[in-house]
Order: C-alpha cells, then sequence, then structure tokens
C-alpha cells in the first residue's frame, strides 16, 4: 500500500505543531522556527514548520559552569552568510557561459 504526499503532508503539519519544538539561536535569540527531531536508526531526522527550512542553522554544545561529558546541553545557531564575494574568473572554463568557445591553445 503507497501513501501519497497529499496524506503525509497534513499529518506531519499536525505532528509538528502538536509536539514540536520552538528552536531559538543561542547567540542573538532570533525564533529559528518550530521544528520536530526524530531519532531513526542512529540519526536524527529533523522536520520543520512552514517555511522553517530557510533560515540553515546548526548545532552546538553550550558552555556549562561545570564539566561534565555525561550530560551536556544542546543548542543551535543560525549558519552565518558568506563573508567572501562572489566572484568568477574569465579564464575558468567551468564558469564560461555556454556561447564561448575554448581557445586552440588552451
Amino acid at each position: 500500500m503507497k501513501i501519497s504526499v497529499a496524506v503525509i503532508k497534513p499529518v506531519l503539519h499536525l505532528l509538528i505543531r502538536l509536539f514540536g519544538m520552538r528552536v531559538r539561536d543561542v547567540r542573538t535569540g532570533k525564533d529559528l522556527g518550530k521544528y520536530l527531531f526524530i531519532p531513526w536508526h542512529g540519526r536524527i531526522v529533523v522536520f520543520g514548520l512552514g517555511t522553517g527550512n530557510d533560515e540553515p542553522f546548526y548545532p552546538v554544545f553550550l558552555p556549562q559552569k561545570r564539566l561534565t561529558y555525561a550530560l551536556q546541553e544542546l543548542g543551535f545557531q543560525q549558519h552565518p552568510k558568506p563573508d567572501f564575494p562572489n566572484e568568477r574568473h574569465s579564464h575558468d572554463t567551468a564558469h564560461a557561459s555556454a556561447g564561448t568557445e575554448r581557445s586552440k591553445d588552451a
């Protein structure tokens, strides 16, 4: 029996609304959306609600008053925007437009 996406999507949205967790950036406190975290075969599967996947984030260990490795708190930080310019050189053939041809001495 095959279940369609049209059936799964509303059920998943309902589960996220009921059991989801509000994720905030630990540095800035910015709200990153509501997510449902499900452990699955040694991995953590993350489902976001609505436009929650527009802002990438990553897990970080939070600082502790006392150093214990058995119990650590996990927080999330928003992935920073790239701080380097998007430059493409004309001599780089990987980024050349489709209309240009390579020279014969290259």
